[in-house]
Formats: C-alpha cells, structure tokens, sequence
C-alpha cells in the first residue's frame, strides 16, 4: 500500500487523477511583481512520485514486468519532474518510457524539452501539453554565489515581492521588501530579503560580473560588506537577491536622525564612528586586492550606497556594484603622500582608493576620537564631501586633511 496513498484505485485513469489532485494541492503560487508564478516546491516531488502509484499507473500499459519495473526505478531515482509533467499535462503512461527513452542517463537534467527534443513520431498534441506542463515543475533554487543564472521567460520564479513594496530606487535599478517561497531558499538564508531589480544590466563589467569575481573568495563576508547570495536574469533584467538593510542607507538614516549625536549613534559615541569609517576603508582594501588576480573598484562610494544595519549592533555596509570594473591585474597601491601632493596640485582623489580611506580619513578621524566638541556633524559632512561620486564637487585629499585637522 502506498504511504502517500493510502487509497489508491486499481484504475490507472483513476491513478492519474489522484496524482493530478495532489499535485494541485502542492502548488505554491506567487507573484513576481506583476508577473504571476506557480511551481511545485522540491519537497512535494516525493510526495506525488510515489514508487506504488507509479508502477500502478504503468499497470495499464502494455510494458512488461522488467521495462515496467525499470521505468519505475528511472522515474524514482531522478525522474521525478519528468513523471509529474507526464501526469499533468495528461499524456498517455506509455509516454514516460518514451520519454525516458529519449532523455537517456540525463532524466530531470535533460529539462527543460524543447520541442525538438522529441522524435517526430511523438503526436504533436502530447509535445505541446509536456512543453507547457514542465514549468511548473522547473522552479530554480538558489545557489550561493551564483549570479549569472539566465532563466527563460517561462520559468516561474519562486519569489514574491510587490511593486508597491520599494525600499529604494535609482536610475537603473530598484530595490524591493521579497521573500522566497517554498523550499526554494539559499540553505542557510532566511527567506525575506532584499531583490534588486536592474533594468539594464552591463553587459561587460556589469554587476553580476563583479559579483561572480568576489565568489570563491571572502570579499563578500567581511563584516562592512552587504552579502549579496546570489542571482539572475530574466526577461532582461538583472535581479540580485541580498541582505535587508533595516535602517537604509547612511543617506537615509542621516536625514532621519538629525537631531544630533545621541539620536544618530544611539549612545555608541566618536569612537564607533572612527570604526565605522575605519571598518569602511578596509572593506574597500579588500574590494581592491581580495580577488586575486584582478583589481575591482566600486567607483560609486556614496552614504546612498552604505547601508546601515542596526541589528545586533549599528553598523555600516558598502553595497552597490552597478558602476564598479573588473581589471586583470592589481596596481601598486598609491601611497598616501602621494595622494596629498596629488591632490594639492589640483587633482581630486577617487572616493574608492584605498590610500585615501585608509589614511586621510582614519588618521584625520583621531580628531572624532579626542575632541570635546560634541558637534560632530560638521565632520561627517567632510567625509560626505571627500565621498562624493561627481569630482567637480569632491574636495581634495588635502582639503579634507586640513578640515578636519
């Protein structure tokens, strides 16, 4: 007697039937923005690809005892998804062998089917009703580290997020409140997180190519650093699935707490702002060298692109790789000297160069760290300043040295 179920007809018609009712209680519906989705989540596939109610279904066919008895073990042991298509899209049991026939060693890997994937024996009614039935059982689970995932515009994606529900938006990009349903989740990730949709992705040195560069590697763990866990395209966009700041960006949590330095740093003082702003320039250094082989700059450090998360601790995170470049070798880091004669000969300093983080804010910073003056908004400001993305209005390595002592 099958444990699934427990009253199983001697029908197979009626078998069929029943699998089909299963599977309609087992489908997860969501909607992706405006797009709708439905999928069977990968826990429900040994629910309704039962070993009994499969071998009853073939029972009708004109298979013998050893074919049947081997088709079973094939659908079993990777063939799930095919045998759910088959059922719910009605296609005659004797199919499946075909099928598995056709798909050989690959099974659910062959998947998705193209309609060119079968014989042209196959009537063109059951191809099409496979074609269309196998979406729902084709549902992506997320890997980590993985960015680059191409989906068919068919997939039905296992997230729910609303248009409505924004935490943010730019010029090319928006950033929603999401969850992932089902089972479908990173293991080990929560399921509500941050989606970043992308309107038109980079080709070269786009976003997902920084992203893929950082897996492998730690870049992506250090404590000032958002975790991006993975990603992918679809219908054109590109789509990064990523930690939940709960208080926004530095921009944001700024104007919000503008009532002074109690307000903002919530009792934690001058000194958590020097980590902080120290935490952030090496987080920067290991943006630039953590790859090895390859240079990466994010060339867009801005308060809009720091992240504020206040759970357990308040703390500041670099994220945003939509302007960020990939080069294949690692420059000579510029010393800090350097920069500040640079800088006084009329150049302005890049916002993401590790010399002037590391060494002209948190040397400069000492004077958060002794000074009296309780109002310290004015040095936040000149570090804002020297951050700013448009060098028409970033000041110099040197200016910023002399404002804040």
């Amino acid at each position: 007697m099958s444990t699934n179920f427990p009253d199983m007809p001697n029908d197979s018609a009626a078998c069929c039937k029943l699998v089909r009712s299963a599977i309609e209680k087992r489908l997860i519906t969501a909607n992706f923005g405006d797009d709708p989705m439905r999928f069977l989540p990968d826990s429900a596939f040994s629910e309704v690809a039962d070993h009994q109610i499969i071998d009853q279904i073939l029972m009708s066919t004109v298979l013998e005892t050893e074919v049947r008895s081997s088709t079973v073990g094939k659908l079993m042991n990777g063939g799930k998804r095919i045998f759910a298509t088959c059922i719910w899209g009605s296609l005659p049991p004797l199919m499946l062998r075909d099928i598995l026939a056709n798909v050989g060693d690959r099974l659910d890997k062959a998947l998705p089917l193209a309609p060119g994937s079968f014989p042209a024996s196959f009537p063109q009614e059951n191809v099409q009703n496979f074609i269309n039935a196998q979406w729902f059982f084709l549902a992506p689970q997320f890997i980590e580290g993985k960015f680059t995932n191409l989906l068919s515009e068919e997939t039905q994606i296992p997230i729910q997020y609303s248009t409505g529900d924004s935490l943010g938006k730019g010029a090319e990009a928006e950033v929603f409140n999401a969850e992932i349903m089902g089972d479908q989740q990173i293991p080990g990730f929560t399921k509500s997180f941050a989606l970043k949709m992308i309107n038109n992705p980079r080709e070269e040195n786009g976003e997902h190519i920084t992203l893929e560069k950082f897996s492998g590697t730690t870049v992506l763990q250090h404590l000032n650093i958002a975790s991006i866990h993975s990603g992918f395209q679809f219908k054109g966009k590109l789509y990064l699935i990523a930690e939940r700041a709960d208080s926004g960006s530095l921009e944001t949590y700024m104007e919000n707490n503008r009532s002074g330095a109690q307000s903002l740093l919530k009792g934690q003082g001058k000194e958590w702002l020097s980590q902080q702003m120290r935490g952030l320039a090496a987080a920067l250094t290991k943006i630039h060298t953590g790859v090895p082989g390859f240079s990466i700059t994010h060339h867009d450090i801005k308060p809009d692109n720091i992240l504020v998360h206040s759970q357990p601790d308040v703390m500041f995170k670099i994220t945003d790789w939509g302007c960020s470049s990939v080069e294949k070798y690692i420059p000579k880091l510029i010393e800090f000297r350097k920069e500040i004669d640079d800088a006084e000969s009329g150049d302005f300093c890049r916002p993401d160069e590790p010399g002037i983080l590391l060494d002209v804010v948190t040397r400069s910073l000492s004077k958060l760290e002794t000074s009296k003056n309780e109002n310290w908004r004015s040095e936040v400001r000149v570090i804002r300043d020297m951050l700013a993305t448009d060098p028409r209005t970033r000041i110099s390595a040197a200016a910023a040295a002399d404002k804040l002592g």
